[in-house]
């Protein structure tokens, strides 16, 4: 007959099943995290760790039980110890179990906390990824939190949009699954200026010799839209508003008014208060 004799081995958990839908459980606290085996001696040195089994599936609230261990030897399989007198202990494991959910990253806090860009630009949108994190806590904690916010981040003066990295705003009672840090990626754009110029004239391009012409409007208000540090430096004498007349025929015709273009504008950018006259071309 083998000796009987005691070793120490580690104890491991593991969780059987999943959380219920809207449930968390986390990491079980076992009250010792190795335990004595008592036993035949060969089968005793056989035992490599003693893994304590934990079902979940059914858990709404924390719980604090006993739970038999089973034993492993260092292949994986499983050691049993039946002779009299021997003895395969058990463990006391606390489970807590929380409620959970997913939240949203505050986008628009986002914007308003990236607040030192270069001076005469601004952040106009914000791109963060992940968008969502799952929080856990108890059911009124969490019933509490709709969206979850970023720590103001140093943008250095930045003047074009770059990513960022985002560190998440701790709250109170409630724990971040996904880890606090995010990525951030600011749109940063140059602040928007706007500027009209009134009675800008209406000339006539290209009208034929012996051909004279007259308009329904001969002058325009012209608005831009841009930057600021374009559009402020943009005066009258950059704008030049016409009619193409090349190849007209004496008669009546409606015609767009043009812009000669104006350097790091759109066209989109462009409005006019008169987008189209009516022309008259006669012999002279």
């Amino acid at each position: 007959v083998d000796d009987l004799v005691q070793r120490e081995g580690p104890v491991r958990c593991v969780l059987q099943g999943e959380a219920k839908e809207g449930y968390y459980v986390a990491e079980p606290v076992l009250s010792a995290d190795s335990v004595m085996i008592t036993g035949p001696r060969e089968k005793v040195e056989s035992v490599a760790e003693a893994v304590c089994y934990i079902p979940i599936s059914d858990l709404e609230e924390s719980v604090k039980s006993s739970y038999m261990l089973t034993l492993f030897d260092e292949a994986g399989a499983q050691v049993s110890i039946n002779e009299l007198n021997a003895s395969v202990p058990s463990v006391i494991a606390e489970v807590e179990v929380l409620h959970k959910k997913t939240v949203p990253v505050d986008t628009a806090g986002a914007i308003a906390s990236i607040p030192n860009v270069k001076e005469g630009y601004v952040v106009t949108d914000v791109t963060i990824t992940p968008s969502t994190v799952e929080i856990v806590g108890s059911e009124e904690a969490i019933s509490q939190v709709s969206s979850v916010s970023i720590k103001p981040l140093d943008a250095q003066g930045l003047d074009h949009s770059s990513f960022l990295e985002g560190e998440l705003q701790e709250i109170k009672d409630v724990q971040i699954l996904s880890g606090t840090t995010v990525s951030v990626y600011p749109q940063i754009e140059e602040k928007q200026a706007t500027k009209s110029f009134s009675n800008v004239s209406i000339n006539l391009d290209n009208l034929a010799s012996g051909y004279t012409a007259t308009l329904s409007d001969s002058r325009t208000e012209v608005t831009i839209s841009g930057g600021e540090s374009i559009v402020s430096g943009i005066t009258k004498r950059n704008i030049r508003a016409y009619v193409e007349l090349a190849d007209a025929e004496p008669g009546t015709y409606v015609l767009p008014v043009k812009l000669d273009p104006i350097i790091n504008i759109n066209t989109s950018d462009v409005v006019l208060s008169v987008p189209t006259v009516t022309v008259t071309v006669r012999e002279k």
